[in-house]
């Protein structure tokens, strides 16, 4: 069970790394300057882990995969809406503030935005590291450990 476990957490990992790889190619081949490219990579990196923890918490709080996909939209949609991928936080209602630096898109979006449009490096973008990684390991601690519950009872 431990194998299984370890082996939907990295393919969850690589398939969103992937997807980064696949954004990153297509803004260079559009012409985006994505900034120092070493912090670029590691907001990447962050991004991807961060992602990958919050798809595999909630990997291991469904009973189907139909219902994982569901709630994963939800889940990505709504924090994207939130976190300012589809709107800039500056365009924001002041009262949705709070509620925006809650989600991680927030936190990928703001670290993404000093590199690019700040001309940041890694001192600008620690602090959105820091997060990115912390609730990414924190959400695969848990959704691993969660899996591997359900694996032990027999109900995944």
């Amino acid at each position: 069970t431990a194998d299984y476990v370890r082996g939907k957490g990295v393919s969850v990992l690589l398939v969103t790394t992937a997807g980064f790889a696949v954004l990153i190619a297509l803004g260079l081949a559009a012409g985006v300057s994505w900034g120092f490219a070493p912090a670029a990579a590691a907001m990447v990196m962050a991004s991807a882990v961060m992602a990958s923890g919050v798809l595999l918490l909630i990997t291991s709080f469904v009973g189907s995969e139909r219902q994982g996909d569901t709630l994963t939209t939800i889940v990505i949609m709504v924090s994207s809406m939130l976190g300012g991928a589809f709107v800039p936080i500056s365009q924001m209602p002041k009262f949705l503030l709070p509620v925006a630096a809650s989600t991680p898109v927030y936190w990928s979006v703001a670290g993404f935005s000093k590199l690019m449009i700040d001309g940041g490096g890694f001192a600008d973008i620690a602090p959105n590291l820091l997060v990115l990684f912390g609730v990414g390991g924190l959400c695969i601690a848990a959704g691993s450990w969660l899996l591997q519950r359900k694996l032990e009872r027999g109900t995944a």
